[in-house]
This record gives C-alpha cells, structure tokens and sequence, in this order.
C-alpha cells in the first residue's frame, strides 16, 4: 500500500512544476510497472495506490498542498484509520515527514475523540460484514476472529486516545497492544489474547501465502498444503492445528464484539425509562412532564425549570444538529439514572451546570452516552461535593477519569507518582506548551481521584493531605526539571571555582506552610522559598552563552513559577507564593543558602522563625538536604526568652483574631477564632521555640501532630492534653475539607464546636499563661 506526493517549491514556474510532475508520474508509473507486473519469472510485490486522495478517481501522483487539503476538507474517519501505519520510505524523506507531522492533527485529535465512535461503528460494521460472508469463512485476515478485527480493536483505542496519550501514536499493531496493556484500557487477559492471536494468526497467514506466493488469507483445503501448514506451525496433526486456530478466533472475535458497544444502564433503571424518556423530547408540554417528574421525584417543578431553562440556554440554542443530536440522546438516558441517586433534584441541578460547560463540544456528550452504565459514579461524586462538581466543569477532560476509575479509588503514593508523571509528560519536554498543559491534566486528575477517595472511601484526615503534599512535591520537581533543562539547553550547566576545586551548585526548595506540615488541602496555595548552593572565585555557566549563576537560578525560579501558575487552557498547576523569602517580597526571588542561613540568624522577625517549623527541603543532593535541615535545627534550637516568645506569640494570635477572626457572635470561624485551629499551632510553636534548645527532638518533624507527641513524650505537655489537642485539630481539619468540598467558607454556627472551642481555650490559657 502506497502514496506517491510531491511537493510544490515557490521558486518554480508552473510550467518547471508541469515539466517536473509529468516526469515524476512516468517513474512511479514505470516504478509501480517494475515492482507488479508479472513476467515468466513472477514479480516483485504487488502494489496498491487506492489510499491516495479521492482513491482509483484521484491523480496517482496529488502535490503535498492538495493532500493537506484533501483530508482538511474530505478525510474521513476510515483514512485516519488507515494513516495510522503510514511511514515515509524513499524520496525526500525530510519532505515527507514534515507531512506526516502537519497531518498528525487529523489523524489524532488533540482531546478524547469519543465523538469518531459512531464512524467506527461503521467501520466495526464492514468488517462483521466482510467476515460473515461465505467467501470469508475460514480466511486468517477477513473472517470472523481473524487479523482485521485485531488490527481493528488496537487501532480504535488510537484513534480515540492517542490524540491525548502520546505513547498510542505507534505504527505496530503489537507494540499498539503492549501500551495498552500498560495503560490499562483493556484487561491484561484481553490484551494477552489479542497478542497470543495475532502472532499465532500472522505465522499461520504467511505458512498459507509462503506456498505459492499468493496473496491468499483462505485455510487450504488440500490435504497436502494442510499437511505442510501443520509442520510449518509445529502442530501434531491438521485437527490440532485447526483446534488451535478455532481457539484463538473465537477469544479475538469475542473481544471484538465487546468493543464500541452502548454500555446501557441497569435493567432495574431501565424500566423507568420509558416514563422519563418523553420528558426531554416534550418539554414544551409543561403539565404532562411536571406530572411525570413528580412521579419519580419529590421536587418534579423544580426538575422541570431546571431542564426547560438548560433547553432554553444560549449553549442549548447555538449547537448544530449533530451536537443537538447526541445531546438528545444523552438526556433521556442522564434523567433515568439521576433518579436513582439520593438528593436527584440537586445532582440535576448541578450536572445541568456541567452540561452548559460541555454541551458545545459534543464529544463529551458521546463519552457520557458511551459509559451510561457508569455515569452513576460520576452523579454520585457530584452529590457528595459540589466543589467535584465545580472541578469538572473547569476542567472536563476529567470525565474520562474519572469513569476510567475503579470504584475504590486508591490515589497512588509518592513513588507511584513519580512513575505515571514520568510516564505522561516523557513525550513532551520539547514542547513547553505541551509540557505545561500535560502537567496541569496530570495534576488534575490526581487532585479529582484523592477527592474521590476522600468521599468515598472516607480517606484519613492525614492521609488525604499526604497524597495532595505528595502530588505537589511532584509537580514542582517536574517543574524545575523542565525549566533548568530549558536553561541548560541556552546557556550551559552553572559551574563553580573556589580555590581551584569546581562543582555544580544545585537548587533547593523549600516547603513552608501546609505544604511544609504536610497539610495541604483542597485549593491551598504553596508557600515555598528557593535557595541555590552556589558561591566560590568564579559563578558562571559553561556554555557558549555565559551567564552569571545568581541570574541562572533566577531565571530558573522564575520559569518553573511560570509553568506552575500560568493560567493556559488547562488552567494551573498550583498558586506559588514567595513571600516567606528573607526580606519577603523586597528581597531576591532566589537566595542563596548561606545567605538565608545569615539572614535567619541575624535578621529574621519571631514569626519567620516560627514559619520555619513548617519548612522541608525538596532536593534530589542529600548534601543540601542537610545543610538545610542543620541551619533549621540551628535556628529553631536558640536560647529564647520564654516570656518575650510568650508575649508575641499572644499579640500575634490576638491580632489574627481580631482582623480575620468571624465578627458576628453566632458564628465560629474553625480558623482563625480564638478556640479554632490557629491556636493549636501557635500553642505548638511556641513549645518549639521556647524549648527546642533543650529538647531537640522537638523541631525533627515539620506537622502538629508530631510536634505534639513530642512535647507529650518529653514531659512539657500531659500526653492526655496533647492527645485531647491532636484529636480536636485532626476533627477541625476533616470539617475544613468537608466545607471546601462543598464549596462552603471556613465559618460555622458558634455551637457546631462549642464543646472543642471551650477545651481550646482552656488549654491556651494553661499552657500559655
């Protein structure tokens, strides 16, 4: 199968163009006659030209213009299908592959392409057609089970999924199944007998072709080419052997069949359909489908309005026919599985919100239809959170995520993160914009599966913030990675000379805040400071273009902050705030570490001392690691006077209170009032930094319920207080995540925590006082 192109240079006059194709058509056409035609000494190979523009109608020889055209404006879903396996073999090679990059984006649609399902259906449809043809019966290519359908299951996962994973955009039908399997689209025992088939039925198609040298698919019926066929494949005998092939074309067929088929909802939920299916169709009938709603529903008026304003909306109003179409589909279907969930009438409500979102681009509305009978799971999360519910709309690639998920939700742990981040951007670092979109997907669909995980599943507290911790710490490696590769690439690797030794600084980073205390929660913003371990007699880079290391890791900050918090399409990674630095927003964005080490010593205020219990370092140099962990311990362990810690730490609490503390009396902000959460951690830091010197295993841990066992363990606090402290914050950090997944501000009725308030207060009182 080949495609014979050529391309039109500007330079040329039509006539040299002219001049040049007519000779050009003569070679092929010689090429094409030296390659097939047969002669008493057979030929060479047989040569297809059908997959050209326009096919056996088209020029053999279009000009790469006209290709680029063509599929703009007549490819078809099949010849995306086909141009899969295209490859550039002879010619101007650079040419070739040039087109074969511009043409990528009709072969592989850059988002989820549920919306091609309906044209593989089609095409699922002529190769059962094909296959159920007498002529077929028996045929290793065309026949039921056979390669096509192998060829066929492979490739639909292309077209569908390789627009977004960069890994599918393979050639090789094999290699096209390993990633698969790797990627956990189809079973590993489906996967397995994909594989063991085609390699079974390629050998047998080329035992049955090396006969005679035909182009020929059909199991003989002769008994001595059998005869052969069985030595060829090693088998016993003609049964076995044909056994063998049964077995595997029926598992292949099997699996072929189960592919592209409407998933259709529980039968206990279908039996309500016919009464709830009307309703979409009819909306301008009001009484007949209030009345229909309120069979199903205990708010059927309510539904109703809901559903004709959606119908009404400009998103509704501006589709196409065919978006109309699949929409039209999809609503019956979302109206009988919405009533059987607990609260209906806030799930519609509230997927009606993501609907608007996504209505336009109708390729979700076909990956909805296509799922039906797990779309449950999805109205589930929505009801439980309307901060999920939020999260989807913004960012609705996560659809396909989500449904992909098992029902248990186990978010990966660190290691595991490293590995799949590894994994989804290993295609992308020559591609900022596609580095930094692939980041922002990968960071989402993580946050979305440990909120699952955190309704569902009921993960710990703790749990919940270590997996969002871990998924930051991430992020922000991925992200400096990619900006000092960026750098390195410009302007060389930094380079330091003290006293003729050289060695490469690096840069640190350092968590401050939630993220420090591994606490982080839905949303927060990280608090981090960058530090770099570059001094001597000389501070530059190596490369051609020279620059000095201090404006080389301030370019590298500023990058990686870039590709964190730039708002794309995609929209962030995570919010970067700086501010913690020393000199805060005065001072440089990057220091280096003796420098902060001066600064902290010297010149830091009580509450950058006390922002530092929260500090961690991130750094692969376990070096710099230590350094930092020795400065740390070295501030925090000082000699204070208790009293003036004291005084501070309650005008500082005071303060809080007072200007970001909840006004009204009836209601209790878990933050920030006095008896709420900032209490706890200003009682634990003040017991670091009035007794670290004394106790130093008080600053080893950077979270409060370890700071907390250690005051308990060295006597400073009774272990049934701190027990009684850890309890309450761990209480008020789960409500805080419940009222941010619910969208819901940090303030509640002042007796929700009347008990907990009370104790909180008594304990600072005692403790500090």
């Amino acid at each position: 199968d080949v495609v014979f192109a050529y391309s039109e240079d500007g330079q040329f006059s039509q006539d040299d163009i002219s001049i040049a194709y007519t000779f050009y058509l003569k070679v092929i056409q010689t090429l094409i006659k030296v390659l097939a035609e047969q002669t008493e000494n057979g030929f060479v190979f047989r040569v297809d030209t059908r997959l050209r523009p326009f096919g056996n109608s088209g020029t053999l020889l279009p000009s790469i213009l006209a290709m680029d055209q063509y599929f703009q404006s007549h490819g078809r879903d099949w010849e995306r299908y086909a141009w899969i396996k295209a490859r550039v073999i002879a010619g101007d090679t650079d040419t070739g592959e040039k087109f074969l990059g511009e043409l990528s984006p009709f072969i592989y649609r850059r988002y989820l392409d549920y919306g091609s399902i309906e044209s593989l259906r089609e095409m699922k449809k002529l190769v059962d057609k094909k296959a159920m043809q007498t002529s077929a019966e028996e045929d290793l290519k065309i026949g039921r089970g056979g390669i096509r359908e192998i060829e066929f299951s492979a490739q639909m996962f292309q077209l569908i999924y390789a627009g977004k994973d960069l890994q599918l955009r393979t050639r090789g039908t094999l290699r096209t199944l390993i990633i698969l399997r790797k990627l956990g689209k189809l079973s590993v025992e489906n996967i397995e007998s994909l594989i063991n088939a085609y390699i079974f039925l390629r050998k047998l198609e080329n035992g049955v072709q090396i006969y005679d040298d035909q182009q020929t698919h059909a199991l003989p019926k002769d008994q001595d080419k059998r005869f052969l066929l069985t030595l060829f494949m090693n088998a016993s005998n003609w049964d076995e052997l044909y056994a063998q092939y049964l077995n595997h074309s029926e598992k292949v067929n099997t699996i072929f069949q189960g592919l592209l088929c409407v998933e259709s909802v529980d039968e206990n939920i279908s039996l309500q359909k016919n009464k709830l299916e009307m309703i979409w169709e009819n909306l301008e009938d009001g009484p007949n489908c209030i009345q229909v709603l309120n069979e199903n529903f205990s708010e059927g008026e309510k539904i109703y309005k809901n559903l004709l304003n959606f119908a009404h909306s400009g998103v509704v109003k501006q589709l196409t026919s065919f978006s109309e179409a699949r929409l039209d589909k999809f609503m019956p279907i979302f109206l009988v599985v919405a009533s059987s969930v607990k609260k209906p009438e806030l799930v519609i409500e509230r997927f009606i919100s993501i609907l608007k979102k996504i209505v336009q681009r109708s390729t979700y509305i076909s990956l909805l239809y296509e799922n039906q009978n797990k779309l449950i799971k999805i109205l589930k999360l929505i009801e439980s959170s309307n901060w999920i519910s939020q999260y989807i709309a913004t960012h609705p690639i996560l659809l396909d995520e989500l449904l992909q998920m098992e029902n248990n939700y186990h978010p990966p742990d660190l290691s595991e993160l490293r590995k799949q981040v590894r994994v989804i951007l290993r295609f992308s670092h020559t591609n900022l914009e596609l580095f930094m979109d692939s980041l922002r997907e990968f960071k989402h669909s993580q946050v979305v599966q440990i909120a699952a995980a955190d309704i569902v599943g009921e993960l710990p507290i703790m749990k919940v913030s270590d997996h969002l911790s871990w998924l930051a710490e991430v992020c922000i490696e991925n992200a400096i990675h990619q900006a000092y590769k960026n750098l390195t690439e410009k302007y060389g690797i930094p380079v330091c000379t003290n006293e003729s030794v050289q060695f490469t600084p690096e840069i640190l980073i350092v968590e401050y805040g939630k993220l420090g205390g591994l606490e982080l929660g839905y949303g927060s913003d990280l608090d981090i400071v960058f530090l770099h371990n570059s001094y001597g007699d000389s501070c530059e880079t190596n490369g051609n273009n020279k620059i000095h290391n201090d404006v080389f890791f301030t370019r590298l900050v500023q990058r990686a902050i870039h590709i964190l918090a730039t708002v794309t399409a995609a929209g962030t990674v995570f919010e970067i705030d700086t501010r913690l630095r020393p000199h805060g927003q005065s001072g440089p964005i990057v220091t280096s570490i003796n420098a902060y080490q001066h600064y902290l010593l010297h010149d830091a205020w009580l509450w950058e001392h006390q922002a530092l219990i929260r500090a961690r370092p991130i750094t692969s140099n376990a070096d710099l690691r230590e350094n930092f962990l020795a400065i740390r311990k070295q501030v925090l362990c000082q000699v204070r006077d208790i009293d003036e810690v004291r005084t501070s730490i309650i005008e500082m609490r005071d303060k809080i209170a007072s200007e970001h503390g909840s006004k009204d009396k009836t209601k209790f902000n878990i933050k920030k009032d006095h008896g709420g959460i900032v209490d706890i951690e200003f009682i634990v830091q003040f017991y670091v930094l009035s007794y670290a010197n004394k106790h130093n295993q008080l600053c080893t841990y950077t979270d409060n319920v370890r700071i907390l066992d250690a005051c308990s363990e060295v006597k400073l606090i009774d272990k049934v207080i701190a027990d009684d402290l850890k309890e309450i914050y761990l209480k008020y950090r789960k409500y805080l995540h419940k009222l941010s997944l619910q969208l819901l501000p940090e303030i509640v009725e002042a007796n929700v925590f009347q008990k907990e308030r009370g104790k909180i207060q008594n304990y600072w009182s005692s403790l500090l006082h």
